[in-house]
């Protein structure tokens, strides 16, 4: 029997209950006479509606009442109506089924019946305004981004240590148009098998670099770098493929390279690479995925070490430090996008789709649904490949209130497209893992999602509006689940916007505004990209070496006078601020401020009047510098004579004046 309400099934139990004793005992006392068999209702005669109380009188024969009790129980009204089996073999553990059960049970049909058809209408409500938010969504516009070219002739470099699936591999590919070399892991002489050149790296370490079309392979000899495809041609410097047979692989990389095979012992996946290899020959080109904006960078700035959020994202090593900047190798980037999500000013920006095209397209798709008549609309974000691989079995029988994305990763979309989506109007945004994820990207997401449910608990909504479907979990169950959504609030009307804080933002002050009872502050973990700076008021000399080096102006000075200004919604908790004081007082605490007020405010942190010189009265530095350089040098044999600790005072001209 289906329990919707326990609760509620439990009371009417109980009802049930003491309405069946009083009817038993009303019963007991007033229907049960002395019947003749020869007066009872001939048994082919009985129906639904029939008096059964005639066979209870215990002058009727056992098995007369049994024959009539089964009459009844099986019966099409009484077995349909509750789809219950629940008396014994001789059908005497009810002593009667009064009218009160039977429209006990009547009504709780009818109700089951017209909540399911409800349920039907509104399922098909659903689909339809689907099927119109998806032909909707297909006239917004998306800017294309540009491709690379990569070229491959099939040059293929085998690199294993044991001989048996260096073997397999030659085997299986010796009809196969590549023109194949081996590279031996341990001692051995150069051999030639069947044609195909064998070398032995001799235990040196082997070096691997580059993309499809162009490998390098070297070994670190005390000579130098030995490269591999000039051993194998002298006219040769790179090989155009890789099959990677160690176990773990010799790639560094979470995500290979493209043209980089390592199955690392999964028989499967050795045999799906022995049948791709043959085909990468011939001329290729992928999408550039990252646009980067070296001038809003937190990376690094006068040799101090700021963010390296994109760095340790990167699961394809495409991101390397170049002094003040970061280099993003589009030929080893494969779109993964969390390097993007993750960083905090939008220097990285994801263009495949770009962010603000991503982000009209939901707003589109959510507005066409919600206008067609489509109610509580989810939004499931799956990855093009291993995550449309998992929904395509139940792709046409999902319910009709989840839309369904696809994306090239799913760590491209981060923390202002979520928000961004539950203010459009979605109930859920949830993210669909597949086993092509790495645990490294992963784990990045999860942070961010960490992120998001705090927010959302902020502003007294449920966590589970954002939400991590794992590679683990049964689909099906997790869309048809029960659990709390975001309640009805207004749909935000506003325009996508490129600029990734502002979008971030945009969509928070919109849900703060529709939320019931807002924190106006949270804290979050330490890897958050929100928060405040803190100094120590006595210490801050008011060098102003953090508001110089602030690459998003959250830090400033104030101008002619000796201050220090900060506002919270620019500081993205980079750390340049923090390496670059002197005095080393200067902390981060991460935090968000969810009261839009409080975080546009503009704060002035410190303060001084003008130190002026004791000589000319000109304005050259502020009074906690000079008491600090005094403090410090008082005792130093350079001014130890008479009056020269007072040219510390003194305005640069001055001081040489008075010196000479």
């Amino acid at each position: 029997m289906e329990v919707e309400n326990p609760e509620a099934e439990q009371k009417d139990a109980e009802s049930l209950e003491v309405q069946e004793t009083e009817a038993e005992k009303e019963f007991n006392e007033t229907d049960l006479k002395t019947t003749d068999e020869s007066e009872l209702t001939a048994l082919e005669d009985l129906g639904s509606e029939s008096d059964y109380t005639q066979f209870m009188s215990p002058e009727v024969s056992e098995s007369i009442r049994k024959l009539a009790l089964r009459k009844l129980f099986s019966g099409a009204e009484f077995n349909i109506t509750d789809g219950l089996d629940d008396y014994d073999e001789d059908y005497t553990s009810f002593a009667t089924l009064g009218n009160v059960i039977t429209q006990e049970m009547k009504l709780k049909q009818k109700t089951k019946l017209e909540k399911r058809a409800k349920e039907m209408e509104e399922v098909e409500e659903n689909v339809e305004a689907r099927e119109k938010a998806f032909v909707a969504v297909e006239e917004v516009s998306v800017e294309p981004t540009s491709m690379v070219p990569l070229l491959s002739s099939g040059n293929l470099l085998i690199i294993g240590k044991d001989e048996t699936p260096i073997m397999q591999a030659l085997t299986s590919l010796k009809e196969s148009p590549l023109r194949t070399s081996v590279l031996r892991i341990g001692r051995g002489d150069e051999e030639d098998f069947d044609g195909i050149k064998v070398i032995y790296s001799q235990n040196l370490e082997v070096k691997i670099s580059g993309y499809l079309g162009n490998f390098t392979v070297t070994l670190e000899t005390p000579q130098g770098n030995m490269n591999i495809a000039q051993v194998v041609d002298s006219n040769r410097e790179n090989f155009d493929l890789i099959l990677d047979l160690n176990t773990p692989s010799l790639s560094g990389a979470d995500t290979k390279p493209l043209g980089y095979y390592a199955p690392e012992g999964d028989e499967t996946i050795l045999r799906k690479a022995l049948e791709a290899l043959p085909e990468q020959i011939g001329e290729f080109e992928k999408p550039v995925f990252l646009q980067y904006d070296a001038n809003i960078c937190a990376h690094n700035k006068s040799e101090q070490i700021g963010c390296q959020r994109c760095l340790e994202a990167c699961p394809t090593l495409a991101i390397t430090s170049k002094g003040e900047a970061i280099d993003v190798d589009n030929y080893l980037c494969q779109g993964g996008g969390v390097c993007a999500t993750v960083c905090p000013t939008g220097a990285l920006k994801y263009v495949f789709p770009r962010p603000e095209d991503m982000a009209n397209r939901i707003r589109t798709l959510l507005t066409a649904f919600l206008n067609s008549g489509g109610e509580e609309p989810w939004l499931l974000f799956y990855g093009e490949e291993a995550g449309a691989e998992r929904i395509k079995h139940i792709i046409d029988s999902l319910p009709g209130n989840i839309l369904s994305i696809e994306v090239e990763e799913v760590g491209s979309v981060g923390l202002e497209i979520w928000l961004s989506a539950l203010a459009f109007g979605a109930k859920k945004v949830l993210l669909l893992d597949s086993h092509l994820i790495p645990e490294s990207v992963e784990n990045m997401i999860h942070k961010q999602i960490n992120i998001a449910q705090l927010i959302l608990q902020g502003l007294g909504f449920a966590e589970t509006c954002i939400s991590w479907i794992g590679r683990k979990s049964e689909l099906t169950d997790v869309l048809l689940e029960k659990t709390k959504a975001m309640p009805k609030i207004a749909e935000a009307t506003y325009f996508a916007l490129s600029d990734k804080r502002k979008a971030l933002f945009y969509a928070l002050d919109h849900l703060y505004e529709c939320s019931p009872e807002p924190q106006e502050m949270i804290e979050l973990p330490s890897d958050a990209s929100f928060g405040q700076v803190k100094i120590n008021l006595k210490s801050c000399t008011l060098c102003l070496s953090c508001a110089s080096i602030c690459p998003t102006s959250a830090l400033t000075a104030g101008g002619e006078h000796p201050r220090l200004n900060f506002q919270e919604n620019l500081c993205v908790q980079c750390g340049l601020c923090e390496s670059a004081c002197p005095e080393k007082i200067v902390s981060l605490e991460r935090r968000i401020l969810l009261s839009p007020e409080l975080r546009k405010d503009f704060h002035i942190l410190k303060e001084e009047e003008p130190f002026c010189c004791i000589k000319c009265g000109k304005a050259f530095s502020t009074p906690s510098m000079i008491e600090m350089i005094t403090g410090r040098l008082a005792g130093h044999s350079m001014f130890s004579e008479p009056g020269a600790i007072d040219r510390l005072k003194m305005c640069e001209d001055c001081r040489v004046i008075d010196m000479f």
